[in-house]
């Protein structure tokens, strides 16, 4: 059941302002859990172009997977991502305009391998 989104236009506003900004722009949102940081984002990206990856409890190359489903069928075709550089230089390459990437959950991928 979808709840109705209410409550949160001081944080749109806030991530609507970094989107309005020139270049590349990291924002980390981070809190409680179950307090709502997944459906602001989705709320927030609904009308952009996005890549939203929920990375899971799992091994790294299980996560990288779901990576590259995502990203793969943001580009149109099948791509391998291994780690982020090659995916920042893909989507160099491959798009032109702005991408808003999420990587919701990202500290599944950290735990699985802390020096990442």
């Amino acid at each position: 059941m979808l709840r109705k989104f209410v409550n949160r236009l001081e944080e749109v506003g806030i991530l609507e302002k970094l989107w309005d900004r020139e270049g590349l722009t990291l924002v980390l949102v981070y809190g409680r859990r179950r307090v709502g940081k997944t459906r602001l984002l989705e709320e927030f990206s609904k009308d952009k172009g996005r890549i939203f990856v929920i990375f899971e409890d799992k091994p790294r190359g299980y996560n990288f997977k779901l990576l590259s489903k995502k990203v793969s069928d943001f580009l149109g075709f099948n791509v391998e991502i291994q780690d982020f550089p090659s995916l920042f230089a893909l989507l160099k390459r491959t798009t032109r305009g702005r991408v808003l990437l999420i990587l919701d959950e990202f500290s599944y991928l950290n735990q699985k391998k802390p020096e990442f």
